[in-house]
Order: C-alpha cells, then structure tokens, then sequence
C-alpha cells in the first residue's frame, strides 16, 4: 500500500513510526516545507521525502494530512485538483469538522477525521475517529488498521463530539502533567530527589491506572478504600474539594472543548464568506 504523509510534526512521526513498524508492506512518502524536519525523518524512517505536497498525493491510496488548522484550507486547495475519487484523506487536524474538510475537498472525496494525541509518540494515543459517507467498510477497516498502530480507537458518532474528545484526550495529557509538575515540585521541595520524586508520582499515578482499569470498580469505591476515616488522605481530599477541586478541573476541559468549537466555527465561517 502507497500512503502519503504531508506534514512532519509529531503526530506524523508518530503514523510513521506506528505503520513502519507494524506494517513492512507499506511505501511512505513524507512532505514537507522545513527540509531540516524531513532530514530527521529520512534519517531513522525507511521512506522517500518531498518539499512537493503533490509527489506525496499524486503517489499514495492513503493521504495522512498532518498540518496545523491554520494552513489547512490553503493545502487541501493545492491538492484537490490531483485528489482521486479513490483516494482516502484523514485529518488529523483540531477543530476542523468533516463539513468543512468536505468543503475544501469535494462532497465526493472519502475523508476520515481523526483526533489523536501526543501519547501516540510513544504508541499509547488514543485516537477519536469518524468518517464520512463515501468511505466503505473496506476504507475504514484500512484506516483503522493503520491508526491502531498508534493507540487505542475510539469512534465518534458526531463532529461536536470531537469539541469534548479534544478537550479529554487532546489537551488532557497536557492537564494531567501540570497535576504531575505540582506533585514533583513538592517532592523536590522536601528534598526527596529527582529520582525518587520521579519514581514516587509516576509509579503512584501509573499504578492507579492500572488497578482502575483491570478492576471492575466504582472512583468513588477506590477513593473511600485509600481514604481511611480521620487519616491523611481525607485530610488532603478536604483541602482538594474545599478549593474546588473537581469544578477547574472540568472548567479547563470546558475551555479547552469551547476553544475547539470556536476553531472549528473560524474556518468555516471564513470557508463560507469565500464562496459567498
């Protein structure tokens, strides 16, 4: 299979990286405009690179579009005019609904919208997807095969659902490490050392995860059975609900799930004016 990446940022590498590693069968070739990025990639992955975004459509079944939402339209205007009825598109792009994608690159063309985040770096993303109409069962079995290679898939049944999955898993990860930041810096402060600091708040946090995952368990169960009555962890809970504690942190994911509608509303606001 021929797949086509344009953009070389991180979730890029990591598609790169998952496909490459998982799928031997597979040409890849990367675009994009900073030569010293493709240089990177070129050096550790087994693919062809391009400054030419159309080498990499013009030669892929399968076009990954990795690109910021800013520069979106302008590149979906430069391939358009090659794309082929029989080609896929996935976004990879926040805040930008399959609509507007539609929009920039014909109601005909198969497009799948994906949300991934920065843990599929390190194969462990997980990934909301949907596609459109045109896509058949054999597109997004594709598809998924390929982004499987990153982290989990989670199917989203409407573009608005994107908005929460940005805020939960886009921007989560960023969230949970100012949570882990604070709890260093505590640690650090009473002079346990980095690597125990370390040791203590990932090993703490991975091992909740964990029991929580593989226990069929209630949070407010888990929570009363490490929060023995009179101990310290009610006292630190108290302190936790006094600051509203649950209330910023579902404020940040309001902000953040509002930001990405409000990018999503921008470009298809602008996309609308174009036409007229």
């Amino acid at each position: 299979m021929r797949i086509g990446i344009i953009g070389a940022g991180n979730i890029a590498t990591a598609i790169l990286s998952g496909i490459s590693s998982t799928d031997k069968n597979v040409n890849i070739c990367c675009s994009d405009v900073d030569q010293k990025q493709l240089s990177k990639i070129k050096k550790s992955k087994q693919i062809s690179t391009t400054r030419n975004n159309l080498v990499a459509v013009t030669k892929s079944d399968l076009v990954f579009l990795c690109v910021k939402p800013n520069v979106i339209e302008k590149v979906m205007r430069e391939i358009k005019p090659i794309f082929q009825p029989k080609q896929i598109l996935i976004s990879v792009a926040a805040g930008i609904s399959l609509k507007t994608l539609e929009s920039f690159l014909g109601k005909e063309r198969k497009i799948i919208r994906t949300m991934p985040n920065l843990p599929c770096l390190v194969a462990r993303g997980v990934i909301g997807m949907k596609a459109n109409k045109n896509c058949t069962a054999k597109d997004k079995k594709i598809a998924e095969k390929l982004i499987s290679s990153v982290g989990k898939i989670v199917q989203v049944r409407s573009d608005k659902a994107f908005d929460y999955i940005t805020a939960i898993s886009g921007s989560g990860p960023a969230f949970l490490a100012e949570y882990i930041r604070a709890n260093m810096s505590f640690a650090k402060s009473k002079r346990l050392g980095e690597k125990t600091s370390k040791d203590l708040v990932f090993e703490t946090i991975s091992g909740t995860i964990e029991f929580l995952k593989y226990n069929d368990i209630k949070i407010e169960k888990f929570i009363s059975m490490v929060a023995s009555p009179g101990g310290t962890t009610e006292e630190g809970l108290k302190s936790l609900r006094r600051n509203n504690y649950t209330k910023i942190v579902k404020e940040s994911l309001r902000v953040a799930a509002k930001r990405s509608s409000a990018i999503s509303k921008k470009v298809a606001s602008k996309r609308k004016k174009i036409n007229g």
